[in-house]
């Protein structure tokens, strides 16, 4: 006897059998998922975007303000140091006292940014510049402690 060779036929999830409006719209429906699934992820990933840049915009901000805080604080201190080495020079006793309180009112001023501004920056040479700062008023300070008495 002759043993006859059977083929498995096409099984019912082969696509051998689908019509061309079938697979046409097997794709379009995976095509679709697709893109929806794209969307949903760039929607997630727009959302992170912009909470990152608002994050990096504010303390953008609040570095600026406080930088331009200090640079006008170190220039009316400079104007009290000019002010109180004239009255110094002229023994202005009342202008003396009044601009020895603006200056330590202004070198206050100027910690209190420092003190804010130093968790802000992050990258070494800025926090070398703040540092230089500081060391400049605790100078002048001392200076003028020493000048007015």
């Amino acid at each position: 006897m002759r043993q006859v060779e059977t083929k498995p036929g096409p099984s019912r999830h082969s696509t051998a059998n689908w019509t061309i409006g079938r697979k046409l719209g097997w794709c379009l429906a995976s095509l679709g998922f697709l893109l929806a699934a794209v969307s949903v992820a760039s929607l997630l990933t727009l959302g992170q975007l912009r909470s990152t840049l608002e994050n990096t915009a504010n303390r953008e901000t609040q570095r600026l303000l406080l930088a331009s805080s200090i640079n006008k604080q170190t220039a009316a201190l400079r104007a009290s140091v000019r002010a109180l080495i004239l009255d110094a020079a002229l023994d202005e006793a009342n202008d003396l006292k009044k601009d020895r309180e603006t200056f330590y009112h202004q070198g206050k001023e100027i910690e209190e940014q420092i003190a804010k501004l130093q968790p802000l920056l992050d990258r070494p040479d800025s926090l070398q510049a703040l540092k230089e700062i500081s060391t400049a008023w605790t100078g002048w300070k001392g200076w003028v402690d020493e000048m007015v008495g």
